[in-house]
């Protein structure tokens, strides 16, 4: 008799665990039209999204000479191994340094950190769907709709690092926060508290998504019972281990992060008031539509049955609806306080993406699955298809066009354009440009390792590709400093020469700090240019080579 009654029991007390919050893996709708072929069956999604991401991956490796900011920074950083570097958070820095420990030092360990993160956006994305949507096809849809996404589609492959690691955390965290809300399993207060630290770690935008993610939270009883547990200090708690090393950093170099945080987001500039907050909330404004774009516009032009009815009685919101409709409200929220409060005129695009990557589910939530005819998925998936063909295609046009049309063009640009568009093009050029000719240059100089002071992270990542022994510093990062270097290096000085020949007051003053006497009377050298003399501008390096009797004393 208690063989019989036991799985009983044990399914009641599941039953009553789960009733808190009722699970979106229910029994789906049975008011679907009879087909919704390739929708209904998501077993194509993985392969497709890792032969996607496998592309991209292909196809960065056709520009092996591009550096951009982001990846030039994590070759420099790439030295050691410490709590902080800049003023973007650790993590993503951490990371790199133990890929190239295992794989060595290059750009196709940098692209494939890249590519898996940007699986696991997609993988998680989907989850993420499944829970709060209920639906598989729906759930496929809204992932699906990430390509039409450009800036997490195409940007995410080549421009972005950071942005790309705390949207993974981001979306591992609202999954990990949905399952809590579910089963109230301590494991999950543990990964809360785990995914909220590494969150930190990984980009100080991070408190704008859990913020947003715990206020919502707060104003739904289902979620506010999980919240108001005492279990929810074990979350906390873990959170601010790990986070406690990383801030003790940011206390003793504040000067330097806030002064790159302030300069990115211009803070506190001399315009009025209203000024300030008309600029600010006009960038957040027109970034929101940029973010969302095209999306928007193939959503509403294919299904807009989500927006111009409310959900009928089967598709009524539960819980989850609700927590993600204020959590976008509430972040958005916390963006404009964010910038009114810091008087920011500037705010970049992707600050967006770890909390409006969203919004796909929450679209396609409000869908009615009888919207979903084979008419209208075979023309979403033609859209896919030919947005992810253009995006591949563009993304290599536009590469094309900073690396070879810029040069080509160069005095054309110089002649007509305004003085900042030309820089802009120095800058493009900059990255796409390989060093290997300069290098050979410096070498034939008489530099073979050492150090190198170089005036901005770009050189500074190119030229540490070319000299992997070398211990590099860059002088708009002076913050970070990797591990001493030996007795008797010699010592190369080298910035962008593009403009003026003159060395940079920021580079200068790095090469004072470290004990280094700046050497006035030497005269600078410079490499040879790509491009043609009649140029107006050329880019080049200017360099000067110290030894060790030039070493300032005490």
């Amino acid at each position: 008799m208690n063989l019989l009654r036991l799985p009983v029991i044990r399914a009641g007390r599941t039953k009553k665990r789960h009733q808190a919050l009722p699970s979106a893996r229910g029994p789906e709708p049975a008011d679907a039209p009879a087909k919704q072929g390739w929708a209904r069956n998501p077993r194509f999604l993985v392969p497709g999204i890792i032969a996607y991401t496998g592309c991209a991956f292909c196809l960065r490796m056709l520009w092996p000479h591009a550096l951009q900011i982001d990846d030039a920074e994590q070759v420099l950083f790439s030295q050691s191994l410490d709590w902080g570097y800049s003023h973007q958070g650790p993590l993503y820095s951490w990371m790199v340094w133990c890929v190239f420990r295992v794989f060595g030092m290059g750009l196709p360990a940098l692209a494939a950190i890249k590519a898996l993160v940007l699986v696991g956006v997609y993988l998680l994305h989907f989850k993420v769907a499944r829970l709060i949507v209920g639906d598989t096809g729906k759930s496929t849809l809204s992932t699906l709709s990430l390509f039409l996404i450009a800036h997490v589609a195409a940007g995410s492959v080549w421009a972005f690092t950071h942005t790309q690691l705390l949207t993974l955390i981001s979306l591992a965290t609202f999954w990990t926060f949905l399952r809590l809300a579910d089963s109230g399993r301590t494991v999950f207060y543990v990964l809360l508290g785990l995914l909220i630290g590494l969150g930190a770690l990984a980009k100080y935008t991070h408190p704008i998504f859990v913020g947003a993610l715990l206020g919502s939270g707060l104003s739904l009883k289902s979620f506010r019972e999980r919240l108001l547990d005492a279990r929810i200090l074990l979350s906390i708690g873990l959170a601010l281990v790990i986070v406690l090393p990383h801030g003790m950093w940011i206390m003793s170099n504040w000067r330097e992060v806030y002064a790159a945080i302030a300069n990115k987001a211009r803070i506190g500039g001399g315009e009025s008031g209203i000024a300030v907050a008309a600029a600010g909330v006009t960038a957040i404004a027109w970034n929101v539509v940029a973010f969302l774009s095209p999306l928007w516009l193939v959503l509403l032009v294919i299904f807009p049955q989500a927006l111009r009815r409310r959900p009928s009685k089967g598709m009524a919101q539960d819980d989850r609806r609700r927590l993600l409709t204020r959590f976008l409200v509430l972040s958005l929220c916390f963006i404009v306080g964010f910038v009114l409060v810091l008087r920011a005129t500037r705010f970049y695009i992707q600050y967006l993406q770890p909390t409006w990557i969203l919004s796909s589910i929450w679209y396609f939530s409000r869908l009615e699955r009888s919207a979903m005819t084979p008419g209208r998925l075979r023309v979403f998936a033609w859209v896919i298809v030919v947005g992810v063909v253009l995006g591949i295609v563009g993304v290599q046009c536009w590469r094309a066009v900073c690396s070879g049309a810029d040069q080509a063009l160069f005095g054309f640009s110089a002649s007509r354009l305004d003085e900042k568009r030309v820089l802009m093009s120095f800058f493009r050029l900059h990255e796409f440009q390989s060093h290997d000719a300069e290098a050979r240059q410096i070498k034939a100089a008489g530099f073979h390792g050492g150090t190198i002071f170089a005036s901005d992270a770009v050189t500074a990542g190119k030229l540490r590709l070319e000299f992997p022994e070398a211990r590099v510093l860059s002088a708009d990062r002076p913050s970070y400093r990797p591990p001493a270097a030996k007795s008797g290096e010699s010592v190369l000085i080298v910035w962008r020469a593009e403009v003026t020949e003159e060395s940079p007051l920021a580079l200068q003053a790095l090469v004072l700090q470290h004990g280094w006497c700046w050497p006035a009377t030497a005269a600078p050298r410079f490499t040879n240019s790509s491009l043609p003399v009649s140029a107006p501008f050329r880019v080049r390096l200017g360099y000067v080579l110290l030894e060790q009797t030039e070493r300032a004393h005490p």
